[in-house]
């Protein structure tokens, strides 16, 4: 190989992060925090060496570990939608509603509809009744 051919495959190497970007269409920043919201999958490596989703998990541990987390990430969803009707509905109601969408998608599905209503309930209430008991007086 000759140098100047050399130094143009040098210039050609893509960095690794736009590598991998074209390899799964995401943004490294993306991954990370999907990766932290997401329940987690079992993958393996398929074939045509890119990640494939196994048809079933080797072990259960993960599975009981993602609902347990799930759960936990529910039910301070609730004890934070259940305070917004207290105190603070807009900040403790909408945070109780995002958190619980997120106990939503790691699999705690009851406990997430919950917060996210009575949180956005919460809040809505306080949006629309204090500027009427305001306006009797």
């Amino acid at each position: 190989m000759s140098s100047e051919s050399k130094e143009q495959d040098k210039h050609n190497v893509k960095p690794i992060a736009q590598a991998w970007k074209v390899e799964t269409g995401m943004r490294p920043d993306e991954a990370e925090m999907s990766g932290e919201l997401a329940v987690p999958m079992p993958l393996a490596r398929g074939a045509d060496s890119g990640l494939t989703v196994e048809a079933e998990p080797e072990s259960t541990g993960s599975t009981a570990k993602t609902i347990a987390e799930g759960r936990s990430t529910g039910i301070i969803a609730l004890l934070f939608s259940i305070a917004s009707w207290f105190v603070w509905p807009i900040l403790l109601g909408l945070t109780a509603a995002a958190i619980g969408f997120i106990a939503y998608r790691q699999g705690s599905r009851i406990l997430g509809a919950w917060a996210m209503s009575l949180g956005v309930v919460a809040a809505v209430c306080f949006l629309v009744l204090i500027p009427l008991y305001y306006s009797q007086m």
